[in-house]
């Protein structure tokens, strides 16, 4: 495992591949900590760093309960689950944005129209 997030973390790039290769050197050094432990200790360390909301952040944690306790199919659809879900709030991010953006151009029109009607 360890030994997997680290040649993960080298193609991450930002706070993400650094959040994986200090995981994966917490793992080499075991200070008699569990996997999960390592992987929530980190995270909760660095989530300020991220943009994650607080409801990715609970996904990925509860990524870190399987670690080390499934086999390598089982590991894989786990990596899979998560993925779909943080891809899932991406998209419903991206739409919220859309809209709202809209909104803001729209009311950004209008304020300036008011202006111009006012000053005439």
């Amino acid at each position: 495992m360890p030994e997997a997030l680290e040649a993960v973390s080298l193609k991450i790039r930002g706070e993400i591949g650094l959040i994986l290769e200090e995981v994966a050197k917490e793992m080499i050094e075991r200070k008699e900590c569990s996997a999960e432990e390592i992987w929530t200790c980190i995270w909760q360390k660095h989530i300020t760093h991220t943009y994650f909301i607080p409801e990715d952040f609970h996904h990925i944690l509860e990524f870190g309960k399987t670690l080390g306790y499934l086999d390598k199919q089982q590991q894989q659809n786990s990596i899979a689950l998560l993925l779909d879900v943080l891809r899932q709030s991406k998209e419903n991010l991206l739409l919220h944005i859309q809209k709202t953006g809209k909104l803001y151009y729209q009311m950004g029109f209008l304020c300036g129209l008011l202006v111009i009607i006012a000053l005439l």
